[in-house]
């Protein structure tokens, strides 16, 4: 017979039941700017506002918001807030790579392929540790042997691992990657992309240099606690004036900021993708018809 949940700890429907007041408002306003935005990505994505390679990263970074919006609204419709705290962090970090991104027309292109040309080099690394017989390769299955849990790894056919490498490194080496290959290369140590050039070197820095500090400081710090599982808030719960009890999980009380903060970064994100690609379109307009009265009940 399955195993049925403890109550006390686990209530599903009456989760659900609790949160209904905020979710009639949260769940279709979220949707709404999902579906939105996927029709933003379409039309923005046929058109492009740069040279070779250069709108690929904001495109990247815009679905990314995407799609972590998208996973909030289904964990929230569920109750499942704290777990969608990592997720709304996530969007965070993509919206201050959007803001670095396009914060200057006369960096635009250099930023944008500093993005593309990190992930490219940390794929190259990635599938040079699935070729045996290179360094990373003997240090990747040296760390296999001694993993108490991993014993074993699928192995890839070398032939189309090499392809791949070949065909990253063929990418890299053509000319509008030459200067941020050369910036790697002096920089000689591990580097966000953002730091090249001179930019901030960390995350912290970059939220301060796009003008949010104060969401890195009293919000970020909060919900990477959650994510490195070193939060202890949701443990306890008031049960009278001098006791705690154990909390129960999917707690609805999360719910409303987590859903505003989501909507936010998905608002912000969907205007400047729009203000680069299509500065054509009325954002203010649907703004007004399709999100401001759910939006404003969210808040409250």
């Amino acid at each position: 017979m399955p195993t049925k949940p403890l109550d006390s700890i686990l209530d599903r429907d009456l989760s659900i039941a609790e949160a209904q007041d905020i979710l009639l408002t949260a769940t279709p306003l979220m949707r709404e700017l999902v579906n939105n935005g996927t029709n933003v990505f379409g039309r923005c994505a046929q058109s492009p506002s740069g040279g070779a390679d250069v709108d690929l990263a904001p495109m990247a970074l815009y679905r990314h918001v995407l799609e972590m919006t998208d996973a909030v609204e289904v964990l929230t419709a569920n109750c499942c807030a704290a777990p969608a705290l990592p997720i709304v962090r996530s969007s965070f970090e993509g919206l201050l790579s959007l803001d670095y991104i396009f914060e200057s027309d006369a960096d635009y292109e250099k930023r944008s392929l500093s993005w593309l040309a990190e992930y490219n080099r940390s794929r190259i690394a990635f599938y040079m540790s699935l070729l045996p017989d290179s360094d990373r390769g003997k240090q990747f299955r040296a760390a296999i042997a001694k993993d108490k849990s991993v014993n074993d790894l699928l192995s890839f056919p070398t032939e189309d691992v090499q392809t791949a490498i070949d065909n990253l490194e063929r990418l890299m080496n053509k000319d509008h990657f030459r200067d941020i290959q050369t910036e790697f290369e002096r920089l000689g140590k591990r580097v966000p992309w953002h730091g090249l050039f001179g930019g901030p070197p960390n995350t912290q820095q970059l939220a301060n240099h796009v003008g949010r500090d104060a969401q890195y400081d009293f919000l970020y710090r909060v919900w990477s606690r959650v994510a490195h599982a070193r939060d202890f808030s949701a443990f306890l719960t008031p049960v009278s004036k001098t006791e705690a009890g154990l909390a129960r999980i999917r707690n609805p009380e999360p719910i409303r900021d987590v859903t505003v903060f989501a909507s936010t970064f998905m608002l912000d994100a969907t205007r400047k993708v729009l203000l680069r690609f299509r500065p054509e379109e009325a954002f203010k307009d649907y703004y007004l018809s399709e999100v401001q009265s759910l939006f404003d009940e969210l808040k409250g």
